[in-house]
């Protein structure tokens, strides 16, 4: 394996789906922003596979953990992970490079 790409959300979207869930008033602005970086997010996955590029989503794995209620994210308005939050991306990571890695011909 000599590339794994690995995409994390922003913190908005990590949150997204926990906060449709439980039928949150979301803003107008946070609502359009979930959308369209799931868009994105999708084209973006697509392209990859399409070029046959190995990748891994961290969202997934992200998104379980905020529905535990899990603190991944500091509360102020920071959008990174706080420790707790990279090991859950370390995580996926881990369990990326522990399978065998696609054949990839072109």
């Amino acid at each position: 394996r000599s590339l794994l790409v690995v995409t994390i959300p922003t913190k908005e979207r990590a949150y997204c789906a926990y906060l449709k869930a439980t039928a949150a008033s979301l803003p107008p602005a946070h609502a359009r922003l979930c959308d369209v970086e799931s868009r994105a997010h999708a084209r973006l996955g697509d392209a990859m596979t399409r070029e046959r590029i190995e990748h891994v989503d961290a969202t997934p794995a992200l998104e379980t953990r905020i529905a535990a209620h899990a603190q991944l994210y500091p509360t102020d308005d920071d959008g990174h992970e706080v420790a707790a939050g990279y090991g859950v991306i370390a995580g996926v990571v881990a369990e990326a490079l522990a399978r065998p890695a696609p054949a990839m011909s072109r």
